[in-house]
């Protein structure tokens, strides 16, 4: 089977925010929407609203790290 050619939101959740922008541009790139989260908390958030097909998580994050949002 090949990819789908449909866009896919995709959540990144990273605390640095050079990451969170490379990473945001090279997925936009590709046609996806990019949803960016610098807290662990900010990310579940981000789940539940946006319903990502992809998370890019940061496992070093404040307030809740990426262990936790697992």
């Amino acid at each position: 089977m090949g990819l789908s050619v449909f866009p896919k939101v995709i959540l990144v959740a990273d605390d640095e925010p050079a990451v969170a922008l490379a990473l945001e541009e090279y997925f936009r790139l590709k046609g996806h929407e990019v949803v960016k989260a610098f807290y662990g908390d900010q990310a579940l958030e981000q789940v539940k609203i946006k319903r990502p097909a992809l998370v890019v998580l940061d496992l070093h994050m404040p307030r809740l790290d990426g262990i936790s949002v697992l």
